[in-house]
Parts: C-alpha cells; sequence; structure tokens
C-alpha cells in the first residue's frame, strides 16, 4: 500500500515538471516586448506541427522558439501542403502556441509560419 502512495506522488511530481520542459516558465515577460498591432499577412495564418525533436529553446528574448527537428512534419493552414523536416535541421516559431512542445516530442498549433533565420 506504501508503495502505491509513493508511486503516486513521484508520478503527481512528474507531471509538474513538463511545463518547465516546454518552457512554459519564463522570468522575461513577453507582453511587454511585443507590440500591440493587427496580424496581417502570414501572421494570421496557423501552422500545425507534429513529430520528434530535439533540444527546444526560447531565444531572442523569449519571442521565438527554436528546435531541431529528428523527424517533424507541419502543415501551414491556408496553404494546403505539408512539409516534412529532418537530419536534425532547426526550426524558428513565434513564441506563441497552443499545445505541447515536450524535450523530445512536438504536438502544437503554432500562430505564423515557420521563419528562416
Amino acid at each position: 500500500m506504501k508503495k502505491k502512495i509513493i508511486g503516486l506522488l513521484i508520478g503527481l511530481m512528474m507531471l509538474a515538471t513538463v511545463p518547465l520542459a516546454a518552457g512554459m516558465y519564463t522570468d522575461i515577460n513577453t507582453s511587454e516586448l511585443c507590440s500591440e498591432t493587427e496580424p496581417t499577412g502570414d501572421d494570421s495564418k496557423k501552422t500545425i506541427v507534429v513529430g520528434i525533436t530535439t533540444k527546444p529553446r526560447i531565444i531572442f528574448l523569449g519571442k521565438f522558439v527554436m528546435f531541431r527537428a529528428i523527424k517533424v512534419r507541419y502543415l501551414v493552414v491556408g496553404e494546403g501542403r505539408t512539409v516534412s523536416v529532418d537530419n536534425f535541421q532547426r526550426l524558428f516559431f513565434k513564441n506563441d502556441f497552443h499545445g505541447v512542445l515536450g524535450n523530445h516530442f512536438v504536438l502544437a498549433i503554432f500562430d505564423g509560419k515557420p521563419l528562416a533565420l
């Protein structure tokens, strides 16, 4: 009985670390850095991203997310084509997404298209 309770507590503690791995907690307040402009052109598009990644990082003062793609597929809604990325290629997206960006996987909807930096 005690082993089950200890296992349950350890499992709950591990669930609490998922937002830390996804980069949801940062010291920088990004709302002060971003301008209050309406999205135009490519900024209004959504991109659905699914795949296996490594090394997700929040860069450029919290404005962008960068990760290396082991095997990632993304679909830019409105263009109708699916792009497959692999071989540890870097992908850059705006740090405005809904979903999960873990240490080894991504399943999220990002605002805008991937950036080429």
